[in-house]
């Protein structure tokens, strides 16, 4: 999926709100849907740097 101006916003961890806020959207629920892609990119890292920030390995 093409990166678009939102998802650079969301890799780093800002809150769905706050995006929807920056680019229009009515509802936080609509960007979430519109850059699942980027949530879910999230989810894959998230063990990884929980077991960093924790001292454990992943």
């Amino acid at each position: 999926m093409a990166t678009t101006p939102a998802t650079p916003l969301q890799l780093p961890g800002v809150p769905a709100h706050v995006v929807a806020a920056q680019h229009g959207d009515a509802d936080p629920a609509i960007t979430l849907r519109v850059y699942a892609h980027a949530v879910n990119e999230q989810l894959a890292e998230a063990p990884t740097i929980s077991a960093a920030r924790i001292g454990g390995a992943a």
